[in-house]
């Protein structure tokens, strides 16, 4: 009877219990959750090489991310940022095989709430880097010459072989048609170029830069007036390039400009030059440099081996020990002293740069004829203008 009892009791207990917590409903729950990372945007190996730029990237879902934090483990410069979307150079220092790295990135919410994933990935090979030009190149003239300046830069620290080429007259020369630039050696360079010419000359240099692997090209160009001498000077020496260094070679053009009467026979021309310049043997030239420009008068021929050059009967261009000396008429004009124009070539030579310092190159033309219109002649004696040269 008393188990019956028992069993009765346990039972209301039991179902008093039930009866309780069925009826009572507990409260909703509100489960909220932070930001979280769905995909990370990874450089490709195959399109993305060591030394170029590449944006990484970061997919969340739920709340809107207001921070980021970014750590590329080695593979980026900079190899942090707080960007969403960061902007970096990917690193690689191998030519030919691939870099892996392992990064991290972490976003927050407005909330402070945060997720964080790592990733993994890879960077191709350094490409060859083009050379390019910092600066200019600019063309800037002045006179009867110009300069045309130019900067350029290698990301790779090659070797860049830069050519130039040069459209112009053939009275226009350039200092420079290759130089050779390595690293920490990209410039300022200056290309001068001179017209020799009374006329004025539009020239155009086209330059290319070479790293032995890929080429870029550059051009710059412009007017350059021709020569204006002065009211005195009626003998002009034209130097290719008034600033040069030590072992450079330098052409040297010797014109007559009539300002009053036309030139009809210059004898015994004389050019006294500093001792750190020497003559070129060999490169006499009679007329224009390069020809093609003005006829060369007739008169003149080229002389023998040992004489350099032959200008009329007997009479012979000669190098003295310091000094230039030739007997010649003006283009144009025998000894009778016809009319030569407005002026022309007499003749040019080569010139060496021997040592550095500040020469004159004078010219004195002694026993001077000039033929004035009813024919009569005038005398001029030691009509001295030169040009300065310096060596460096």
């Amino acid at each position: 009877m008393r188990k019956f009892y028992a069993f009765i009791a346990v039972f209301v207990v039991l179902g008093l219990l039930v009866n309780a917590c069925g009826s009572k409903r507990p409260g909703s729950v509100l489960l909220q959750l932070g930001p979280r990372i769905t995909d990370v945007d990874v450089p490709d190996p195959t399109v993305n090489f060591g030394g170029e730029a590449f944006t990484f990237g970061v997919t969340t879902s739920g709340p809107q991310v207001v921070a980021w934090q970014w750590d590329f483990g080695g593979g980026a410069v900079p190899d942090a940022s707080t960007s969403s979307a960061p902007v970096v150079t990917l690193v690689n220092a191998s030519t030919d095989t691939n870099a892996s790295y392992s990064g991290t990135v972490t976003v927050w919410d407005a909330d402070n709430r945060s997720d964080s994933m790592d990733f993994d990935y890879e960077v191709g090979p350094m490409q060859n880097q083009l050379p390019e030009f910092t600066d200019g190149p600019t063309f800037a003239a002045a006179d009867n010459t110009a300069t045309v300046t130019f900067t350029i830069d290698d990301a790779d620290g090659d070797d860049v072989t830069i050519t130039l080429v040069l459209t112009a007259p053939g009275s226009v020369s350039m200092s420079d048609d290759v130089i050779n630039a390595g690293a920490g050696n990209y410039g300022p360079f200056v290309v001068t170029l001179t017209n020799s010419s009374f006329d004025p000359a539009d020239v155009t240099v086209d330059i290319t830069l070479d790293d032995g692997t890929d080429t870029v090209d550059g051009s710059a160009g412009g007017t350059i007036a021709g020569i204006t001498p002065e009211n005195s000077n009626s003998i002009i020496i034209v130097p290719s390039a008034t600033s040069v260094a030590v072992g450079d070679t330098f052409t040297v053009s010797v014109y007559v400009y009539d300002l009053t009467f036309p030139a009809a026979y210059f004898n015994s021309i004389f050019i006294p030059y500093g001792d750190g310049l020497s003559p070129v043997q060999g490169t006499w030239n009679l007329g224009a440099t390069g020809g093609g420009t003005w006829d060369k008068d007739g008169s003149y021929w080229e002389a023998f081996p040992d004489a350099i050059l032959q200008v009329g009967d007997g009479l012979f261009l000669n190098i003295e020990p310091g000094a230039v000396v030739v007997n010649c008429s003006a283009m144009g004009a025998g000894a009778t002293g016809s009319a030569i124009g407005d002026g022309g070539p007499l003749f040019n030579f080569e010139m060496t740069a021997d040592t550095a310092g500040t020469w004159d190159l004078t010219f004195t033309s002694a026993s001077t004829y000039y033929t004035e219109p009813d024919g009569s002649t005038q005398h001029f004696f030691d009509d001295e203008v030169g040009a300065t040269i310096t060596v460096s």
